[in-house]
């Protein structure tokens, strides 16, 4: 179905009654705005009563129709989060609404009743709609600040009754394939009342793994590790955590695009157990710096190097140790080689010393 809406009137947003396919938005030749709208006609029961809350449906339908249309509206604010949203069912429902979550996140919910029976007394009115929603309203209602990352699993669908017990149905997402939005449809619940829950729940990027660890000096080591994949919100920046047997610990972060952090500050002749995290920009205060207990901790050792040529013992200097002139390497013997250190384990090549 295509409608022509003329010059004035921009069709931004569709809640049809339908099973939905697609929305498409334009202009003719001459400027007209147009919309398209792809579905297919869905059996609606009738019988409810509207006018009281909770709603108040009977078992049977009093009457079924064949419907096939919707309500096109133009929005008279033009930063309004719900244009772009279409929407098609074969229910009522009673809108969209955003409940604020524990964690600070925004849940869509909507309530959504028919009878239980066609008018037939036997047929089962199993439930659907479908949602078509704007990145811009997952960003401001949703608080998840890059929607265009979500994945398949990003969000987490409920079917709930009026008392909150789970209930059957099912869920599936997917990008707009026209870009800008994002397509949610729940289907396979019967009635009376329902609620249907869709929220953030796995938005936070994918965890990246330490691949390797260098011990480049005594004091400086570094992490390559695999990136981390947005699903909602991108990486701001990685973090890692480092600590010695005797407790020293020593952080340091890493560039969101980039597979490698930089530790400075370690200590000569230590070990350190190294536990890799990431800290995020998702929804409010979802920040993780901890490391996760799943993923086993990588060692980072100092490096064995070759023993420096001892000096000749009529210089008169310790035996393990080469002076340099005022602190310069003499060519072509690299600087800053030192012999095992006390505690039996080598120390690492530390061209600063």
């Amino acid at each position: 179905m295509v409608v022509n809406t003329g010059k004035t009137f921009d069709p931004q947003r569709m809640l049809g009654t339908m099973r939905l396919a697609d929305v498409d938005r334009g202009t003719d030749a001459s400027g007209n705005h147009l919309i398209r709208i792809a579905g297919k006609p869905v059996r609606w029961a009738l019988g409810c009563n509207f006018d009281v809350w909770p709603w108040a449906c009977p078992a049977t339908a009093s009457s079924d129709a064949v419907r096939f249309g919707g309500d096109i509206a133009q929005l008279t604010d033009p930063t309004d989060t719900s244009i772009g949203m279409y929407v098609g069912t074969n229910a009522y429902y009673n809108g969209i609404f955003f409940e604020e979550q524990p964690d600070g996140s925004h849940a869509l919910t909507t309530d959504i009743a028919a009878p239980h029976y066609y008018a037939d007394g036997s047929t089962v009115i199993t439930g659907s709609i479908r949602f078509r929603v704007s990145y811009d309203l997952m960003r401001t209602d949703m608080g998840i600040p890059n929607p265009e990352t979500l994945t398949s699993t990003s969000l987490a669908g409920a079917v709930k009754t009026p008392t909150g017990a789970p209930a059957a149905g099912k869920f599936v997402t997917w990008h707009d394939p026209d870009g800008g939005g994002f397509f949610i449809e729940a289907s396979g619940f019967t009635f009376s009342r329902k609620r249907l829950l869709v929220d953030a729940a796995r938005i936070t990027p994918t965890r990246p793994a330490l691949a390797r660890t260098v011990r480049k000096t005594a004091r400086r080591g570094v992490l390559v590790h695999t990136r981390a994949l947005p699903r909602g919100a991108r990486v701001t920046s990685y973090a890692a955590y480092c600590r010695s047997a005797s407790g020293h610990v020593v952080r340091a972060s890493g560039a969101p695009g980039s597979s490698v952090v930089v530790v400075t500050g370690l200590r000569r002749g230590r070990s350190y157990r190294l536990q890799g995290g990431r800290e995020l920009q998702g929804r409010p205060r979802c920040v993780e710096r901890a490391a996760h207990p799943a993923r086993p901790s990588l060692t980072l050792r100092p490096r064995a190097v070759p023993a420096a040529r001892p000096a000749p013992a009529s210089r008169g200097r310790p035996r393990g140790w080469r002076s340099t002139p005022h602190g310069r390497c003499a060519t072509p013997t690299p600087c800053g080689w030192r012999t095992r250190s006390r505690d039996s384990r080598m120390v690492l090549n530390d061209s600063s010393a």
